[in-house]
């Protein structure tokens, strides 16, 4: 059987968000634990969709970076589960990996304009203190939406986006079209304007018995659920430039058209700049400011 749904980045209306769709594997052997031989690499075949472009193919590889080490738990559960690329590791580890864009036919390098990776269901494992995280430097963006259960920390220019809320590889999202408030919670984009290979760092605070298992999308995932969102809801999408405070649990006390307000009480610079959605019959509007993050 085959399930299939509506792309939710794709605004029949036009005005879809830049996107990637990861389609099938090509190729699995990170860090050389297989299940494939060859090249130490996962690599996902995927077409690439853009504001006023014709959709291309172009290749994502993922790999280990030099000097890091990567201990899988499980390497066979590398790959792709739907659309969604899935990195397996064992839980109190950590690993930096790239990943990068190739032309499929020459594998030669590619840079991409507006690229976003979601990782989703970051989450802390029931009954331990163990929690998984993403850390990652050198974006243009971050999208969380503003009643984010993903709390962040800086330290030495690297940002590290922590799950806060017990959960488990049952809490991923199954279909792309329905994604929960609770999911989108779980969730964070990092967004590059022209990029042709991100370092990412996967890792889990500390040992337990549960494995964790990182899911990502090539998509501004949050933003394009928000296109289908009742336009008055609360919990929105917020985008922000480089992140400055060192933890956050933000509410939003005004409508959708209105800007965060946190509770936040740590005294650290400015973000360089936020915004917050406006969604009036499902029309993206961002409105932005750098004094009102």
């Amino acid at each position: 059987t085959t399930t299939t749904w509506e792309e939710p980045c794709e605004n029949k209306h036009g005005g879809e968000f830049p996107y990637l769709v990861l389609h099938s594997l090509k190729h699995n052997n990170l860090g050389g634990f297989g299940p494939d031989g060859g090249d130490e690499s996962l690599v996902f075949r995927a077409q690439a969709f853009g504001q006023g472009h014709q959709p291309h193919d172009v290749e994502l590889h993922v790999r280990v970076k030099p000097g890091s080490r990567y201990e899988p738990a499980s390497s066979e559960h590398n790959g792709l589960s739907h659309h969604d690329g899935v990195i397996n590791l064992k839980a109190g580890s950590h690993v930096t990996l790239l990943f990068s864009f190739h032309n499929p036919t020459t594998q030669e390098p590619v840079e991409l304009s507006d690229v976003s990776l979601t990782f989703l269901n970051l989450h802390a494992d029931h009954g331990s203190n163990s929690s998984q995280y993403v850390e990652s430097s050198g974006y243009e963006t971050v999208t969380m939406m503003s009643h984010t259960d993903v709390l962040f920390t800086i330290h030495n220019g690297v940002t590290r986006f922590t799950g806060n809320a017990e959960g488990s590889e049952h809490d991923e999202p199954a279909n792309p079209a329905a994604f929960t408030l609770t999911q989108q919670n779980r969730a964070v984009t990092i967004g590059y304007n022209k990029v042709q290979q991100a370092a990412m760092t996967l890792g889990t605070s500390m040992a337990s018995d549960t494995d964790s298992r990182f899911v990502f999308v090539a998509k501004p995932a949050l933003l394009c659920a928000a296109m289908w969102a009742n336009p008055e809801a609360e919990n929105i999408p917020i985008i922000s430039g480089l992140p400055t405070r060192t933890t956050t649990t933000p509410r939003v006390g005004q409508r959708p058209t209105h800007f965060l307000h946190t509770t936040s009480t740590t005294t650290t610079p400015a973000a360089e700049k936020c915004c917050a959605l406006n969604l009036p019959r499902f029309g993206v509007r961002l409105l932005c400011s750098e004094s009102r993050c």
